[in-house]
């Protein structure tokens, strides 16, 4: 048995306690403009309203109510690194949080604003992680892993509960970066047949694409400005699960994602991130080979942390 093996269901299940002491039950909107747009049913899982603005709490929760040391260090592009400070926040803990030399200036306002201490370390993943290890060593306290890491998939996968509790779905649209949020869904429909679980990426940035076509992790340059997916490198136990459950990755470009964004907006008022938006370009772009008329599909809505910048083109 692999390792990816040992996990169902039931860990996602398992972790729901922990989860909703410190997060909410998100609602799953009906989009009338997208369904005309695309003759499809489709729902908005709305994570943009969680505490933190991002699914990342879910996780997060999961994982630090089980920590025992005063202090965590993690690393993060943003939505990460803004729940690790929440969580550090209500646990009276201490929070170091790297982030990329060209972190998006409102999440690290919001993550200093928590009382978290941040770090600035080039502009890869790989280059936080390796900054982060580093830290965790040196201070003897706790590596909280953004994705790569059975508590933080098991409490995303909490979504994915919610999901089957509200609606029977064709299909699920998922984000991915490091694949935390798409394991933890995945591993939630366990045994629950008529739902296919789609990942989406950037095409400048498809480390999990590229994996699961090898068989294996590999690595990939991130050149994405869709920082909530930028990931080089994606989660071994990650590639595991999705291996055995995950059918297939839609990759869609930079600028489809940031069209989505002003679509969305300008038609449904709704503000997401890019990263968000993936999963509307992946519906706009490949809408012919992902459901039929009258198919029923939810977009995981995974975070609403937009910059400033961003927002003033809308």
């Amino acid at each position: 048995m692999t390792e990816a093996q040992k996990f169902t269901r039931k860990t996602v299940l398992d972790a729901s306690s922990a989860v909703y002491g410190h997060c909410i039950r998100t609602p799953l909107y009906y989009d009338y403009y997208l369904s005309e747009r695309t003759k499809c049913e489709v729902y908005l899982k709305m994570e943009c309203y969680q505490p933190v603005h991002s699914f990342k709490i879910r996780g997060t929760a999961n994982k630090m109510s089980r920590v025992t040391e005063p202090e965590v260090v993690t690393a993060s592009s943003g939505n990460h690194g803004i729940a690790v400070a929440y969580m550090a926040r209500r646990l009276g803990k201490g929070a170091t949080v790297v982030l990329p030399e060209n972190v998006n200036a409102s999440k690290l306002g919001m993550i200093r604003n928590l009382g978290a201490k941040t770090i600035l370390c080039g502009t890869s993943s790989d280059e936080r992680m390796r900054r982060a290890s580093e830290l965790s060593s040196e201070r003897g306290a706790r590596m909280i892993h953004p994705f790569d890491d059975i508590d933080i998939i098991a409490g995303q996968g909490t979504i994915g509960l919610e999901l089957q509790t509200t609606r029977r779905l064709d299909r699920v649209l998922v984000p991915v970066g490091g694949g935390g949020l798409i394991s933890g869904i995945a591993l939630s429909y366990d045994g629950i047949t008529g739902t296919e679980i789609v990942g989406v990426q950037s095409e400048n940035s498809r480390s999990m694409f590229e994996s699961l076509q090898a068989g294996r992790r590999v690595s990939s340059n991130s050149n994405t400005l869709a920082d909530g997916i930028a990931v080089s490198t994606p989660g071994m136990l990650n590639v595991d699960i999705l291996r055995e459950r995950v059918r297939r990755i839609l990759l869609v470009s930079d600028s489809e994602m940031f069209s989505a964004v002003r679509d969305v907006w300008k038609n449904s008022r709704i503000l997401m991130e890019p990263a968000s938006a993936s999963t509307v370009a992946a519906l706009f772009r490949y809408r012919q080979e992902l459901c039929a008329e009258g198919d029923s599909v939810a977009l995981i809505v995974s975070g609403g942390n937009v910059s400033d910048s961003l927002v003033k083109t809308l």
